[in-house]
């Protein structure tokens, strides 16, 4: 087992952003590069710190010879698989849709082919050829609301927010301010919002602060977004009447959201199968303990086709800020940033990496790369050789390092990262003492029973709830 999680680490992986586009026939576009021999989707690899809608519009450039505006670009899913020529390797691709009026015929700079299925169209790159710098690309509707949404006079876009008792006021005031700041900047109404209860009556926040909704999940109007945000009791929540609404919304096309840990509560209804998302990091170890099979990924946000979801927090900001720019562009999407006084975040590498800088106060890159494996190797429990040679660093350096950063040896600052995962999932999972003992690294419940009243001043079991 130990020896195959090692390879798995050793993986080299390969960004690219792809896109999927059609012309007004509904005919799809494909492109032989040069020195291939078979059709794909057009697109290449991202640049260490490029953005991938940003890669995806300079690699249409010098394929098709056409100007992309990034923020047109619709966002399909992220996906993952084993590269097809290069057995260490592995693809992952971010996938966009545009539609394209025009007849674009082979890339300008490279001397790639461009083909039409169905119509018996192959273009080149010979003297011959037209180049389609005319050509005009516009972004798919991500429904038929938002399409409208985008056109002047359009009807607005409607967020409900599903809010539960205990609910992060944070994460709730991140969802729905840009909102009403977008409003403010189109000088029109792009959105509106209504906030709803699982039950009727008033709901209080973790600070304390009492709402009072304007609807119950029992007479919730329709809506095209739905953000559900709840906060450390979410895997405990069961509302069957919000289950409801929130399915039969799913059925008339609305995407649905989760704050904070309210993914527990999409999860554990089943709608985020087959999805990717996110949420706050003190519940990570438990939703993967729970939910082995959805893919959680350590983003500040996740947008996965009709679903997205946020870690909570500012994080729960960026994840707006992307929305608005898919709805109303870039520009009104930088305006709402600057009216919060608030730096998007520039890359999904970024994105990766803000977390664990936000909770550590950590800026050593080396030590934030190793503390990002030893969170995906918790239970393996590495030697510091094998961690510094996965670095590419030697011991020596990897002791220094923590020792400057944190005034700890890497070994000691691992170990308290086990036994803080260990209380992680004894306050929100359900699993059996040794059997956290054992998802901890620990090989017998006596050493972990001694090490966890060592480092949290009580018995493990102290940490269930009551």
């Amino acid at each position: 087992m130990t020896s195959s999680h090692s390879d798995t680490q050793r993986t080299r992986t390969i960004r690219i952003a792809a896109a999927v586009i059609r012309d007004d026939g509904g005919r799809l576009l494909l492109v032989r590069k040069r020195g291939t021999s078979a059709f794909m989707q057009a697109g290449g690899k991202i640049e260490p710190g490029e953005l991938p809608a940003v890669a995806l519009a300079r690699e249409l450039r010098e394929e098709l010879g056409v100007a992309v505006d990034p923020a047109a670009a619709f966002h399909l899913g992220s996906f993952s698989a084993p590269a097809a020529n290069e057995p260490d390797a592995r693809v992952e691709a971010e996938l966009f849709e545009l539609s394209i009026t025009g007849e674009p015929l082979g890339g300008r700079d490279r001397g790639d082919d461009v083909a039409q299925p169905g119509t018996g169209k192959r273009h080149g790159t010979g003297a011959a050829h037209r180049r389609c710098g005319a050509a005009a690309l516009r972004p798919p509707a991500m429904s038929s609301r938002n399409e409208e949404n985008r056109a002047a006079g359009g009807a607005p876009l409607t967020f409900a927010v599903l809010v539960f008792p205990g609910f992060p006021m944070m994460a709730f005031s991140s969802v729905i301010e840009p909102l009403r700041a977008v409003n403010i900047l189109a000088k029109r109404d792009r959105y509106r919002w209504v906030i709803v209860g699982a039950d009727p009556g008033t709901v209080e926040a973790s600070n304390g602060v009492v709402i009072q909704p304007g609807f119950s999940a029992a007479d919730a109007p329709k809506a095209d977004r739905i953000v559900v945000c709840s906060g450390g009791d979410a895997d405990h929540v069961v509302a069957d009447e919000a289950m409801s609404w929130i399915r039969k919304s799913l059925r008339g096309g609305a995407h649905i959201g989760a704050v904070a840990d309210a993914a527990f509560f999409l999860a554990r209804a089943g709608l985020l199968d087959g999805h990717a998302c996110t949420l706050h990091w003190t519940s990570q170890a438990a939703f993967t303990e729970a939910f082995p099979d959805i893919e959680l990924r350590r983003d500040l946000f996740v947008i996965d086709r009709k679903r997205f979801t946020s870690a909570g927090g500012v994080g729960s900001l960026d994840m707006m800020l992307e929305i608005i720019t898919r709805d109303c562009g870039a520009e009104i999407a930088a305006g709402v940033a600057e009216w919060f006084v608030h730096s998007p975040l520039r890359s999904s590498v970024d994105r990766k990496l803000m977390p664990l800088r936000l909770r550590t106060g950590i800026q050593n890159e080396l030590v934030l790369s190793a503390i990002a494996i030893m969170e995906d190797a918790v239970e393996e429990r590495l030697g510091m050789a094998e961690l510094a040679e996965r670095l590419g660093v030697s011991v020596d350096k990897l002791e220094r390092s923590f020792r400057a950063e944190l005034d700890i040896s890497p070994n000691g600052y691992y170990r308290r990262l086990r036994l803080k995962r260990a209380a992680d999932l004894l306050a929100h999972s359900k699993l059996m003492v040794r059997d956290v003992a054992l998802a901890c690294g620990f090989a017998s419940m006596s050493s972990f029973a001694r090490a966890f009243r060592e480092e949290h001043g009580h018995a493990p079991k102290a940490m269930r709830r009551q």
